[in-house]
């Protein structure tokens, strides 16, 4: 029962800092995008797109690292 919590433990962990990363490129491109002068969208939504894409990285990331606590945890139990 154990190992399969710590897989499920370890595959959150990782699908969590894969959406991190993801999210912080777009983040990224999204913030350059501010600076093109040819873009049709305002800059506004642009920069509130940038705002929530790191919310939401940050967001991932901090769950990342609260599996990898628990995951940790759970293998001193054992």
């Amino acid at each position: 029962m154990a190992s399969k919590s710590m897989k499920k433990l370890k595959e959150i962990k990782q699908d969590n800092a894969t959406l991190g990363y993801v999210m912080l490129a777009v983040s990224v491109f999204l913030y350059i995008g501010v600076f093109m002068p040819t873009t049709t969208v305002p800059a506004v939504y642009m920069m509130f797109g940038t705002g929530i894409t790191l919310l939401l990285a940050f967001a991932a990331f901090r769950r990342s690292i609260v599996a990898g606590k628990h995951l940790a945890s759970v293998s001193e139990d054992e």
